[in-house]
This record gives structure tokens, sequence and C-alpha cells, in this order.
């Protein structure tokens, strides 16, 4: 692993020390390698040199310096250093960093042991071959490590002197690099080795080589000979493994056009560790510029997602942008937490192929045996690279070979499906593999997908051929039937005699279909990976994919300042407070801050602008004073950072060939090394000291955890010093950070979330009709300059923009606007003449009704609290001024500095001067996970931080705050504050259940905006945002703002160098309020405000009933969250207004839907919006009675024409486009969830398996100890994700049961318990020893009620369609009695099924009672003495089906209590509603609102009078006779005949008719024509009667005087405070307490004094713990003296009734005293000052 480098430095070799460099033999150095790796020195040795120390910080190889090395064997010396530098990075061994007198004494020791090695006469040890526990991480090159020129000097010299040194000039020497790689050699061996000879090989001391080089044809030359001993000779060269042929050249430079495929069987280099064989791998491909590497036999186990994180870990370094897919047996399941497994793939895909690659896998059967990736290009062109490794030939062997990996997975499945096992052998096995991977290549090809495969076969080409013939089960034989085409054959006709370092084992193969190869070579032995294999190379074209090449990637840099980093934070004040002072800084802008009051003239603009760039480069030249910060790839530490830069350093000396440069000097003096140290010299020496640097720095890495706990005590001690807490507690919050940000970034990367920006992008390509997939970074952001241009300007050509024929009169850069502007607010401006008649109705709407204008005064206190608050990783400023310096200027205690910032802000603004960096912008481009098609981007735009503030302030909170004071907002617009997105969505859940509990003929259309935010005209803004209470001026600084702004684009490839304007052409401007930005979410509110009031003033609304005609009507127009806005209908609604009454109800509510969207679309794009068509859809739902239950109407059976919206332009151009029309069992997404209107959600079901199957993945490809992370990602993710979407639905516990078990099984996994472990102990709460884990279907329920209460104590509009659709189901049960309180098991199947009935049968499932208070939730009250209800008798009788079957007879009858259908003398049952006939006949009408109901058949009605005949008799004479009228009781059924004076009468709505008597003598039989009433009469005269109508004629039955009366059965009317008080439950009587009651004069000065505002109201609270007693006391006082006081017990659990919980009710018991005082004596509005001395009941209580 490479080391974080420092800064770049330019070298300088001419300064050089007087002292000759030091120099040594390079033959005796490697003596101090077979040294140290003797088994002459243990490690124990080195530990006791260590000192004793407790320092947390000390962790470099510094600490040594103050050893006491023996001098008795100089080559010891040294050894003895580095073995008790490995034994410094153990974390239970004390170390400390000693002072530069200890450095330079150890320095010096260990120089001085490195000289003597010259003379020494210790054997030496030929290179390579001592036993170096990392000698085989050294690159080997084969014969070229062994040879020198013959006609060059020795450049190195064993002595040099100064005067030897070569003169080089006094300038600045930059190394170049070599000018072609290794690997891009094609020569043969001979022509690189003329006239060269050969130093040694292995063991051969000197050899004549002319001869033999030239029998040596190719640099893949493995001089490893089979005997120790043995040299080489004329007889033993061929022996070597050598291939006839390279292959081709591998050019450089050539990422972004070709695909370089790497393939090689890795054994092993591949690990699960950072090791550096694995890094030397993925360095080495790094530089062959590979973007595609397929590794075979990787041996390691990758089902453990811990060994996987390691390898993208180390995979990232080198390609921040990639994607991996591992392959292993389902052993490795079972061997979870062993490294090693045999066999396995991983194939690798890097940068742009990495970012286009659409799936991974491996094999499906559980066997391991191969792996791929499927990359996606232009054109959906695609290509897999698949990597196999097939297992060898031979009997079976071991018990975890490959081999027997894939026995053992076969019987295993073979047990599962309960037959009998097997004993397959590799014969088997080997066939198996072909025939199974010929069938995923042929469906592949089938698709059109290229192919690539990689593999080792372990079988020649020879042996795949028997007697002439290809051997079934072989390579050859797949080659042949899925016609893949082997690289080499291809490409060169022929093909090397081994793929190893064997000769003639051609084994590792390489074969293509559907794409041509431009290169193909073998690589030399270990490279890239160490093994036995050599590995195969070669180019396509990457046109194949892309038409055009592909520019670098560049990832963001990282900032160097973070306000958590005490050093940056410490050095970055440092240099802020010198640069201040020096400039008077804060002197200046106390200048300019008067002159702002005074006279602010143009010269003191240019002052302020250019203060502003100075403060700019002072905090930016800080910020690079901080460090020389990159990318972290460990856990970091001070002792990790010295160890890496003490690397760098020991590099840089051997780049300038041992001497020093001043950067090289500088850093040697920041690490403290020794002065002996700081010169030149020998460069062998500089070798030697930088393995003894890798060495520590690899130790220090090892435990670069235990350092970082170390480094962050010493944080924790810091921050405790300070006065910040106890150490404990800040360790304790930093180590939570910390573990935070590492599990969440975990969970990320196992859900394979990567935050990536655009690296490609797909246009339209005009002249073809089709597609085109840009690549090049310039092509791509030219492209997106242009189309941003034109994008933002679309709202120019409506009705307000700048093309429109209204703008002139909003101008706000013309003078004549003001005018006009303030007769729009005032309701009195005269539109244009061609306005059309929906755009003067949106005119009408912009009159503003705000009585005061905001405040726009900014204070210091809100700058400084926004940035100490928000997150300091937000991305923002282009200028790179980063939320992280005003983070760390906003919490100094020294405020001087932050207030310089919030000053030049402040100036800016009310001097309406822009500060010149506030106009740049750059816009993101990210892609919205459908692609790169340029459609379906989403723009981000970042502005300056402190912009972003004024922004944020002034609009994003003041202005919001004040409409919604001003009660200015739509309720029906949910994206305000205070407000949820949950709540849109059970806005249009209860819609829907309303619809289908009336069973009306409704429709809903849902609008989806397009690109709403970017199509906000910033003209129109001053006249809408002044209409919520914005002032003129500060509203025109925003525009004038936007109007200036200059963009540039940021994608992956960096940020674009050209730029464009938003008023680059003056008569297409741009449009927009910078979505991303503080202001964007207001102004776009502000702009859709009078749409929504456009809408609700001139179209069909939808309306429901209360069940009560007293409770009114609920009318809705729309509703919805931002742009997405649904808009509703129903046929009372379309009844309501004057239309055909002759046609269909559907095609009337269709015709008024089309009316309705109509009218929308032209109040939207008046606001400069435009719909999206191909997004929006509707429901037009109707219902039909199918003889015993009411069904959906199918969208062919109402058979009515569709919907269509013409989108309105300028010049009237638009063309009719179809919306799509929904059935209403298809559910669709809408803000985030799947409803439809029947309720179904099997559609969102389905949703929520993807879901566990993606979270299921996420716990698979994370650690596997990791059990915090799994638990944070079920937690705060994967519920999170599946909640949401649930809170629109009615899922019951058997519904759930399809995920919740296989989540408990995972819960159970990440907790470390059996899989059949109790689930009653896994729900129960942690109060009661369980582990408090809530199904899914509890929180489901929770979240539920959750949101109804909030919505019922809101009392909002969506609390009056909730308690409208309760009072629909509390009239289908039919029952005085709340429907919460009864028993769903009985009474749930009487009512439709609606989101509030599945609540209520949830929580009486759950013991769970719903109260309310009895004048909000409305139940029928009897209207007579001893009436009752008819359900309430009838659910004694009956049950189930007969039940439903009574019920619906009832409400058939429109019937509920008994008194509804019997005589008005309450004697007996009318006859006619015996029979079923209703209301009709008999002279009555309801006065409730009733859902329809069918024709029931006969059997209904016969169980209906059988009923009725067990409960009255055959009689039908009721069992007590009813008595008296209640007075006050709302009336369910009206009497609308009655008699005076023998004149029957009758009542209709607000008029009386006559009806004359049959005959003059008639009392009882009267004629059917009536004729007016107009006569006065006595009401004590008044008969209410009975009538029925037979043979033309109108019979009375019976008859009651109405003036029958009594009071209400209900309590009487409290006539004080006291009787109101007494009414209360008794549970809120002793909530209250004891009252100690003052004459009503002094309460009427308590309610007078609520009136005023200056009553105050005090509560206390006590607990006795000794005697387990508590209790609270409270009181009320005017200013006068007066008070009302009280007191009482304090009831709970023992172990709950606390002090806080006394505080608590002491304070819940005054505020219900208020509302009894605010109840009797009708106080509107009032105020009171509420103390307690108890801080987090008064949290609560706020």
């Amino acid at each position: 692993m490479e080391p974080p480098e420092g800064a770049d430095v330019t070298y300088d070799n001419n300064d050089v020390t007087s002292n000759g460099p030091l120099s040594v033999s390079p033959s005796r150095a490697q003596s101090v390698s077979a040294y140290l790796n003797s088994s002459q020195l243990e490690q124990s040795q080195a530990s006791s040199f260590l000192a004793t120390d407790t320092s947390p910080t000390a962790a470099s190889h510094t600490d040594l310096f103050s050893l006491q090395l023996p001098s008795s064997n100089p080559i010891a010396d040294v050894a003895t250093y580095v073995v008790a530098l490995s034994a410094v990075s153990q974390p239970n061994i004390p170390h400390t960093p000693e002072s530069s007198h200890a450095s330079s004494l150890f320095y010096e020791r260990a120089t001085g042991a490195y000289e003597s090695l010259a003379t020494s006469q210790i054997p030496i040890t030929p290179p390579y071959v001592a036993t170096h526990p990392e000698s085989h991480l050294i690159p080997r090159r084969g014969i070229a490590d062994y040879i020198v020129e013959e006609q060059e000097p020795n450049i190195l010299p064993s002595k040099t002197t100064q005067s030897q040194l070569p003169q080089r000039p006094c300038q600045s020497r930059k190394i170049k690099p070599p000018k072609v790689p290794w690997y891009c050699v094609s020569r043969p061996i001979h022509e690189q080795t003329r006239d060269i000879k050969i130093r040694a090989v292995n063991r051969s001391r000197s050899i004549n080589t002319s001869r033999l080089l030239e029998q040596c044809r190719s640099i893949l030359e493995f001089c490893t000979l089979t005997a120790p001993t043995e040299e080489l000779s004329e007889t033993n060269i061929t022996d070597l493994n050598y291939n006839h042929h390279w292959g081709d050249s591998l050019p450089s430079k050539v990422k972004g056009s070709t695909i370089r495929v790497v393939y090689q069987n890795v054994q092993r280099s591949v690990s699960i560790k950072d090791d550096a064989a694995t890094n030397t791998l993925l360095d080495t491909l790094h530089s062959m510029e590979t973007d595609i590497f397929m590794a075979s036999e990787t041996n390691c186990n990758w089902k453990t997602a811990n060994f996987r994180n390691h390898l993208q870990h180390s995979v990232k370094k080198n390609w921040p942008n990639h994607r991996l897919s591992f392959s292993s047996s389902d052993v490795g399941i079972e061997l979870a937490f062993d490294a090693y497994l045999p066999g396995g793939t991983c194939t690798m895909a890097f940068d742009h192929l990495g970012m286009r690659v659409v799936k991974i896998g491996e094999d499906d059967s559980g066997l391991g045996r191969w792996s791929y990736i499927t990359v996606e290009g232009q054109d959906k062109r695609r290509i897999t690279f698949i990597t196999g490794y097939r297992i060898c030939s031979g009997p079976m062997k071991g018990t975890t070979t490959s081999c027997s990996q894939q026995r053992r997975v076969i019987n295993n499945q073979e047990m599962k499906r309960g037959v009998p096992t097997s004993k397959p052998d590799t014969k088997y096995l080997r066939r198996k593999f072909i025939e199974d991977l010929t069938r995923v290549i042929l469906s592949l090809q089938e698709e059109g997908h290229a192919i690539v495969l990689g593999l080792d076969a372990n079988e020649t080409p020879e042996e795949a051929n028997v007697n002439g013939s290809t051997k079934i089960g072989s390579i050859t034989k797949l080659f042949e039937d899925t016609g893949l085409v082997e690289v080499f054959g291809e490409r060169h006709g022929t093909q090397p005699d081994s793929t190893t370092t064997t000769p003639g084992r051609f084994i590792d193969r390489l074969a293509v279909s559907g794409v041509t190869i431009e290169r193909t070579t073998l690589l030399r032995a270990n490279e890239p990976a160490t093994s036995d294999h050599l590995a195969i190379v070669i180019d396509i074209d990457l046109k194949i994919l892309f038409n055009h090449p592909c520019s670098a990637l560049q990832p963001p840099s990282p900032r160097k300042l973070t306000s958590t980093n005490p050093d940056a934070v410490k050095k970055y004040i440092v240099f802020i407070k010198k640069q201040f002072a020096e400039h008077k800084i804060i002197d200046r802008c106390a200048r300019l801050k008067e002159a702002s009051r005074t006279n602010f003239t143009v010269h003191h603009q240019r002052q302020l602008f250019a203060l502003d760039t100075q403060i700019t480069e002072i905090l930016l030249g800080a910020e690079r004073q901080c460090s020389s910060k990159r990318r972290q790839r460990n856990f970091w530490s001070p002792a990790l950072r010295k160890a890496g830069l003490e690397v760098t350093y020991w590099k840089r000396r051997l780049r300038t060939y041992g001497h020093l440069d001043d950067g090289t000097r500088d850093l040697g003096l920041s690490l403290d090394l020794p002065t002996t140290l700081q010169q030149t010299m020998d460069i062998h020496l500089c070798q030697f000291y930088l393995s003894i640097a890798w060495k520590t720095y690899r130790g220090i890495q090892k435990n670069a955890r235990e350092l970082r706990e170390k480094f962050l005590k010493q944080r924790a001690k810091e921050h405790a010093e300070r006065g910040n807490g106890d150490i404990e507690a800040a360790l304790k919050q930093i180590r939570q950070r910390e573990r935070m940000q590492q599990d969440y970034r975990s969970i990320q990367n196992a859900y394979g979330t990567r935050k990536q920006g655009l690296s490609t992008l797909d246009t339209p390509d005009t002249t073809t009709g089709g597609r085109t997939l840009l690549t090049a970074a310039d092509q791509i952001h030219s492209y997106l300059l242009r189309r941003n241009e034109v994008h933002y300007s679309q709202a120019t050509f409506t009705p307000f923009g700048d093309a429109g024929p209204g703008f002139p009169y909003i101008d706000p850069d013309s003078p004549d606007s003001d005018e006009h502007i303030d007769n729009m607010l005032n309701g009195v401006f005269e539109p244009w003449e061609s306005a059309s008649p929906f755009v003067r109705e949106f005119l009408k709407e912009l009159q503003c009704t705000v009585e005061h204008e905001m405040n726009i005064d900014l204070t210091l206190g809100e700058f400084i609290q926004l940035f100490k608050t928000i997150p300091e990783n937000t991305a923002s400023s282009v200028s790179g001024l980063h939320y992280g310096h005003y983070k760390v200027l906003s919490k100094m205690e020294d405020d001087a500095y932050i207030r310089v910032l919030f000053e030049i802000v402040e100036i800016a603004f009310i001097t309406h001067s822009p500060l010149p960096r506030w106009k740049y912008a750059t816009q993101l481009m990210l892609e919205k996970g459908k692609g790169p098609a340029i459609e379906n981007l989403r723009i981000i735009q970042l502005l300056e931080a402190d912009m972003n503030w004024l922004l944020r302030s002034l609009w994003g909170r003041r202005l919001n705050h004040h409409a919604q004071t001003e009660g200015v907002y739509s309720e029906d617009q949910y994206a305000a504050p205070g407000k949820l997105c949950w709540s849109a969505i059970l806005n249009k859940v209860i819609y829907f259940d309303l619809l289908r509990q009336m069973r009306q003929c409704g429709a809903l259309m849902d609008n989806d905006a397009t690109a709403a935010f970017d199509r906000v005209l910033p003209a129109l803004c001053v006249v809408t945002c002044r209409q919520l209470g914005m002032p003129k001026q500060a509203q025109r600084f925003f525009f004038r703002l936007l109007r200036q702004m200059e963009y540039t684009v940021t994608t992956a490839h960096g940020r674009s160098s050209a730029t464009y304007s938003a008023n680059a052409n003056p008569k297409v401007p741009g449009q927009g309020v910078i979505q991303g930005g503080g202001a964007s979410q207001p102004n776009f509110n502000s702009q859709q405000h009078p749409v929504l009031t456009s809408v609700e003033a001139n179209c069909t609304p939808a309306i429901f009933p209360h069940a009560s005609r007293s409770r009114g009507k609920v009318k809705r127009w729309l509703g919805g969250f931002s742009d997405d806005m649904g808009l509703f209908l129903n046929d009372l609604g379309v009844t309501s207004t004057p239309g055909d009454y002759s046609i269909p109800i559907a095609q009337r509510v269709q015709r008024a839907l089309q009316s309705n969207i109509s009218r929308y679309e032209v109040y939207f794009n008046a606001a400069g919006g435009s719909l999206n068509v191909k997004k929006c859809f509707y429901y037009l739902v109707s219902f039909i009675w199918s003889g015993s239950e009411w069904r959906y109407q199918t969208n062919a059976e109402m058979a009515i024409d569709p919907v269509v919206i013409t989108p309105t332009t300028l010049d009237n151009s638009g063309l009719a486009q179809p919306v799509a029309w929904l059935e209403a069992n298809d559910a669709q997404r809408t803000l985030g969830a799947y409803i439809a209107p029947d309720g179904s959600f099997h559609r969102q079901l389905d949703v929520l398996h993807d879901k566990f199957a993606s979270w299921k993945l996420c716990l698979r490809n994370m650690h596997t100890r990791n059990l915090r992370a799994k638990w944070l990602s079920y937690k705060n993710v994967f519920l999170r994700r599946i909640m949401y979407p649930l809170i629109g639905h009615s899922f019951g516990y058997e519904d759930l049961q399809s995920i919740q078990k296989p989540v408990d099984v995972e819960i159970l996994h990440i907790l470390g318990l059996n899989e059949h472990f109790p689930r009653a102990v896994l729900r129960a709460p942690l109060l009661f020893g369980g582990l408090g884990c809530t199904t899914i279907h509890g929180q489901h329920i929770i979240d539920k009620l959750v949101l109804f209460v909030h919505h019922i104590r809101e009392n909002s509009r969506i609390a009056e369609v909730l308690l409208t659709s309760m009072s629909i189901t509390q009239l289908e049960c039919g029952t005085a009695n709340p429907f919460f309180d009864l028993d769903p098991a009985i009474w749930s199947p009487l009512v439709t099924p609606t989101w509030i009935t599945h609540l209520w049968c949830e929580c009486k499932t759950a013991n769970v009672d719903v109260k309310f208070f009895s004048d909000l939730f409305w139940t029928p009250a009897p209207t007579r003495q001893h009436d009752i209800c008819i359900m309430d008798i009838a659910s004694t009788m009956y049950s189930g089906r007969d039940l439903i079957q009574i019920n619906q007879c009832r409400i058939f009858l429109q019937a509920t209590y008994f008194s509804d259908i019997t005589s008005v003398d309450g004697k007996r049952i009318l006859l006619s509603y015996y029979l079923g006939k209703g209301h009709s006949d008999t002279g009555r009408s309801s006065r409730l609102n009733w859902p329809p109901m069918g024709s029931l058949p006969q059997q209904h009605w016969a169980l209906w009078q059988e009923f009725l005949e067990r409960r009255c008799g055959t009689s039908l004479r009721l069992p007590t006779r009813l008595g008296s009228w209640f007075q006050t009781s709302e009336i369910l059924t009206r009497i609308c005949f009655f008699t005076i004076d023998r004149r029957l009468i009758l009542q209709d709505k607000d008029r009386l008719l006559e009806f004359p008597p049959y005959s003059p003598r008639s009392r009882t039989r009267f004629q059917l024509e009536s004729i007016p009433f107009i006569d006065e009469f006595d009401i004590h005269r008044v008969q209410a009667v009975d009538i029925t109508i037979k043979n033309g004629s109108i019979f009375i039955l019976s008859q009651h005087n109405i003036n029958d009366l009594v009071l209400s059965h209900s309590s009487v009317t409290p006539s004080s405070i006291i009787d109101l008080f007494a009414q209360l439950p008794s549970p809120l009587q002793r909530l209250i307490g004891n009252i100690e009651w003052p004459p009503p004069e002094t309460l009427s000065k308590i309610a007078d004094s609520i009136k005023a505002g200056t009553l105050i109201g005090a509560s206390d609270g006590s607990v006795r713990y000794a005697d387990s007693l508590a209790s609270h006391a409270w009181i009320l006082q005017t200013p006068d003296g007066s008070e009302l006081a009280g007191h009482g017990p304090v009831d709970g659990a023992e172990r709950y009734r606390t002090s806080h919980r006394a505080e608590l009710q002491g304070q819940a018991a005054l505020f219900l005293m208020i509302s009894l005082l605010a109840k009797f004596y009708e106080i509107c509005s009032g105020k009171l000052q509420s103390f307690c001395d108890n801080q987090p009941v008064v949290t609560k209580m706020k």
C-alpha cells in the first residue's frame, strides 16, 4: 500500500553537503536481508530495547533512536533495529518518540553498522534467493534483472567522492518516466540483450551468455532451475520455460479508447487482505490501464462479506469507480470464517466500464464455478465478461478441494430435495461445467450479448481431441457449440506453447464472440500476479460499446479543513488572525458598514468587492496551510502519518540518486531526522533505510485501529481540558460519531449505492432520429451547457415569461411595472386584450390578502446558528469557501471574524450589490437511476455558502413562516412547513375510501410537472412573493441576482471550463430559482399559490357529505406534495353544478374532469409550468350493484371518452395528448407509494419483497462480525424504506408474514441467536426482558395511529375527511356506541373496508382504546324515550352472514333506531318497513346521508321479517312503547306529514302542501293532489301522522302530538364551570385534582385575563420515594391577585412515579383547567404564561 504523500515539491539536486556520500557494495546489501530472516534474532530481543512509555500518540520508529545497540556484529545492529521496528507496531508494547539527540545517535549507529558491511567477510547470498518474507513482493523482470551493459561504465561505484559527483545546473530537475513501459516491448529477447552480459543467474557466478541468450526468444523467461545448485548451460537452456511467440505490443495511453482485458489464474494474489501482493497486482493493473480483470482460482472464500469488502477497499484506492463480481461454492457459507477456500473466481470492471455495469452475478448452481459482469453501452449494446475455473482431472482428494466442494454442494442440494445422494466424480463435474456454461453463454447470445470468456480449463487442446474428433465435455466442444474463438488463433493464427511456467501446458483460455480483437499478448511470468500461470491480455476497440473515446474521470479532491480536526483548525485560525490583522480587515469592514447606512457610492461598492475577494483569498490560503490531505485509506493517526512521511522521504532520496533537494530537506527537518542523514548518501543505503521505513509503516498499518484509539483518547483529553466535559464522555462521543460514519459507509457500500457523477451522456441524434452516446468530456460539457441554456429558458415562452404578453406588466427593470404589480396585488389589474378567460381567472387570484410585510433585517445570531447546525460535508461554493470555513469561524469564541463575513453579506444585500463570486454557480448533473439519457438527469445547482444562507434565511424560513402565520398557504399543498409527505398520501387514500363508502362515481387526476423548479419565473416571483408578504426591494434583489448568474456544469469528468450566462440572450433569458438553493421551494410555492386558489375558485370540486346533515359537507379540489398534484372530482360535485342531466353520470364526471384539467393546465402554464403528460395518469371509477354487493366497473364497461391534455402555447399550436386511464385495481406509484382506488396492496407487497431482497443482499455484502452496522441497516435503512409506503395501505398481520418471517431470521442472525429463538421473547419490550423488536405489522399500525391522532388533533382539512369517513362507518354499523369501542370480529364485516376501519380493527386486536370527545366524533343519538338501535338488538340475535344481511336491509330502509320504523304513537313497527318498502311509502324522509344500497334478494327480506317478528312478535308491537321525543336531539328520520284540524299537511323542504280530504266526512283518507298551504296555524294543535298510499289515496295510520317533548337524554347544559368540571370523566377529574373554587366574579376575572394575555400559571410536583407517594399542585393568577388553585395525586406504576411525571402532570392539570375556562366562557383567543422548574417538561410542553 502506498503511504500518503506530502505536497508536490520541485527537486533541486544542487545542494550537496560537504561530506562524501555513504556507499556500500550492492552484493553486501543482501546480507542484511538474509540476516533479518534468519533465526539468529527473535522478536523478544527487539522488545527488550523498547523504552517504557504510555503516551497515546507515540507510534513511529523514532521511538528506537535511544536504543543501545551492540557493536560486535554490524549486521546484527541493523537487523536488530529492523526487528525492533516491527515490535513498535504492536499495540501492547508501550513506546514514545525521543529527543532529536537520541534520533541522531541511533541513526549514526545504524549508518556505522551499515558501512561496516562493506568490509566484513560475511558470505554473500545471491539476489532473490534469501528467504526474505517479502522477497516475493519485489517486481521480477526475469533475465533483465541480472544484466548490465558492457560498454557503459559502472554507474554506481562502490566508493564515490564529492569531486566525482556529476555537476548539475542550479535549477529544478524532474525525473522523466521511461518512454516505453515494460509491457509495450515486443522485440525478441536476443535483440534486447545484444552486446550485454549476465552478471548472475540464480546461483551461477559467471558464465558466457552471448551464445545462450541467442536461444531465448521471449521476455517471458522464468529463470528458475530445477536444482538449486544447477548452472545455466548449453543443455538445460532449452528446459527453461519460454514461448516462441510474444503476441502484440501493448501501447500506453489508450485508456478511454480501448477495452483492455487481462485474464490470469492468480493463485491467491487476489487476497482478502490488504497485503503487498494484492496491492502490487492492482498497481500493475492500474499502470497497464486495465479495464477488465478476470481472475480465476483465487482460492478465497468470497461468500463472506468481510473478505469481499477487503478486496473492494484495496481496489477503490486505484479505481474509485469499480464493480466486482465473485464466485465461490456454497461451502463457503458453512466455512464463513475461513479465508482460504480452493477455487473461486473474481471479475473486475474499472472506471468507465465499472460505471456502465448493468448486472453482476455468479454460477447460480452454488458450485462457484464462474462469475460474470455485463456492461451496457450505447443503443443497449452489451458485453458479458465471464471468468471461470474448471477443476482438474483425476481422483477426488481432500475435504475442501474444489472437486470435493462441488460434490458436497450437490449432495446437500439432493438431500434438500429428498432424493438419494450421488457420488459425482471429477469426470462428471468437468463435463457438467461445460454443459452448464454452454447453456448460459447461448442464452446470453440470444439476448444479443457479446461474450468474453476467460478460464482455467485444466485441459490442453491436445487433450480435447480423441482420435481426431472433439471430445464431449471439453473446452473445444464448448467453443464449437457457442461460436467462441480463441484469441491467439483469431489474432495470430497460432497459439503459445504454454500458458504456465511448465512447458506444453496451454490450459488457460481466453475466447470471444461478437467482438473484434485489436491486440493479443501473453505476459511474462509473475506479471501482473505472482503465479505459475501467465497472464493473457487482449485489447478490444471501445467502439463496440461506445461510438467515441471516453475521457478520464476526475474524482473530487477532499477538503483540507474540517471543524473536527483540532490541528487543522489551530493552523487555520492562526493564519486567519495574522492575515486579518495585517490587512486590517475588521476596520475596513466597519467603515463599509457605516457607509452602507449613510451614502453608499460606486467607490464603496468597489471597496466591498475588493474586500470580499481578499477575504476569500485569505480563507482559501488558510485552508491550504492545514494539511496536504488526500483520500484516507486507513484509520488515521499521527503515528501512521509520520511513518508514511518517512517512506515518502526515502523515496524522494531514491528519486534524486541519494542527493538532497530543498523540499526533501524540509521534509526531513519536519520529521526531526538527524543531520547525519540530511546529506548525500549512497543509493543502496537509501534503499536500506527505505526498507526500514516500509517495515515501520506496514507494522503500524496493521494496528491502525489501536493507534487510532490512542489518538482519540488524546483528543478527548484535550477536549475535556478545554472545559467540554470529562474525558470518557468526550471519547465516547468521538468514537460514536466515527463508528456511525463507518457503519453507514459500510451500509452504503453493501447496498451498492455509489454517489458518482455523469460519465457518459445519451443524447438524441437529430440527423438519424436515433441516439448518440457522448463519452468525451469536452463533448459532454459542451452539450450540457447548450442544453441547460435552452432548458432553463423554456418558461420564457409562457404568458408571464420574457417573451409572453404579460411580461411587460411585471418586468422588474421597467419603471412602469410597479403600478401594474400594485394593481394586481390590489385586485384591480386590467389584463391585455388577448388574455384568455382562464388567464384572467389566474390574474384575479394574485390579489394580496396579507396585512403586514415580512421583516427582512438580518441578524448575526441566525448567521452563526445556521452554520453551526448545517452538515459540514454539504457541497457548496464554486469559489472553494465551503461550509467548513464558516463552521470553524462560527465556533470561535471571538465572533469578530465571523461577524466580518456576516456584515459583508448584509452590506451586499441592503445596498443591492451582489458580490462578484455570488454570480458563479455550477450545475451538478446526476443520474436518476434510469441511465445517462439527457431526459433522465437531475440538476442540482451549487451556490456560494453565504449567499445560500441569505436565501435560506429570508425565503426558506421567514417567508414560509410569515405566509403560514398569515394563513395564506393553501392547506392542500403539503410541501409546506409543519406538513408531512405522509399527509399527501393519506389525503388520496381517504378520497378513494369515501368514493368506495358512498359508491360515488369519481375521478382523480395525478399530475406531474416537467422541470418544476427550473421553470419558475423570477419576474412573476416578484408578484407572488409580495403576495405572501415579501418586501418589494428584497424580491427585486433576488431577481437581479438570478439574471446575472453564470453557470458551469460538473460531471464525473470534473467542472467544465466553459460557462453560459443566464442573461446571455436578453430576449430568451434563463429562468428557474436554482434548485438546491435555499429559496427554491418557497418561490415555487409562491407561484403555485395562485394556481391552487384559481382551481378552488373556478373548478368543479369533489363533495362528500357528512353522515349527519347538521355537520355539512366537505369540498376538495386538489391536493399533493410540491409538483405532484392531484385533482379530485366526484358525482356529487358534478351534480351540484349546472349541466346536462340526461347523460350518464360517468360521462358527466369525465367532462367535468376534462374541464378541470384544461383549466389547471392553463393556470399552471401561466405560472411558467408545464405538465409532463407521459407521467400524468388518472382514475375514473364507478360502481355497479351485482345483486348482493357493489363492485367497480371496468373502464370498458363505462364506455366513455378518455381525457386529453392540450399543452398551452403562445401561438395556440399545442396538440391534444391522451392521458393514461388506469383501472381501479391498478396501483400506480404516487408520492413513493403504490396505491389503488380499490385499496389493493399486492403491487406494493411485491415492491416490499424487492426491498427485502436488496437488504438481504446488503447483509451478505457486509462484514460478518459488524453486527452494529447490520442492526443500523435494519433499524434506520430497511425499516424506513418499507414503512414509508405502508402508511397508505391496510396490511393485516398475515399479509406481512411473507416478509416478516425472513426478516426475523436475518434479525436473529444479527443478534447472534438461533433461528428457532422464541418469537415472543423477540417481540417483548425491553422492560419485560424481551428484545423489543417490533414486527413490521406492529410498526405499521403504530405509524398509522400516530398519523391519525396527529391529524385529528390538528383539526386540518384531512381531519375533516377523516371524520366524514368515520361518520359513514358509524352509520353502517348502525349503533350509538362509537365503532372504535365495538368488537371488530362482530361489526367490521358490516362496514366498507377503509383505512380507518383497518386501524380500528388492529387497535382493538392490540387492546388499544381510542377515545374521542363527544362533540368531535359523531354518533347517532336516540330521538325518543326507550328507543334503541336496531343493530344493537340484531347483534345479540344473529351473527356472521345473517347479521350482514339484516344490516343491508336496515341500510336500504335508512333506519338506525327502532323509532325510525315505528309508528308515531310508538306502539308497533309500520307494515311498510316490515315489507321492505322504505320511507317513500310512509311519508317520512331520512335526515342522514346514507350510502346507496341496491335491490336486495327476497331471502334478505325474509330474514329481516324474521328478525322483527322475533323482536316484536307477529303483531309487530314493540316490547316497550316509545316515549316522548327528546327536545334537543338530532332528528334522524323526519316525519313529513302532520294534521291540523283534520287537514293533512306535507312539509317539503321549505314549503307546505295540503292534501284535501277524500270526502267531506273523511278523517283518515285524503286525495293525492296537493295545494299550497299558506294559512297560519297553532303549533300546539299539530299532530304527527303516519300515512300509507294505496288505491290512489293517502290513508292515516296513526298520529301523535308533536308537543310531547322532554329534555334530551344527555346531560343538562352546565350553568357554571363547576358543573362543567363535574361532567368530565372521573380520570380527568382525578388528574386535575381537588380545586379550591373561588367566587364566580373571580373566575370571570381569570377568563378576562386569559383574553387579555396577562394570566400567569405555575405548577410543581414532588415525590416521596420512601412512601412511594407523589403529588402535584397548580395555580392560575391574574395581575390583581385573583387566583384559582388545585392539587392532586400522581398515579402510575411505582417505578414511573418520578419527579418528572409529577411535574408533567401538574402542567397537564393546569392546561385542562384552562380548556374548561375557555369552553365555559367561550374564549376564542388568549394567552397564558406557564412556569415550571423542570426543563424537560418545558421542552415537551413546547
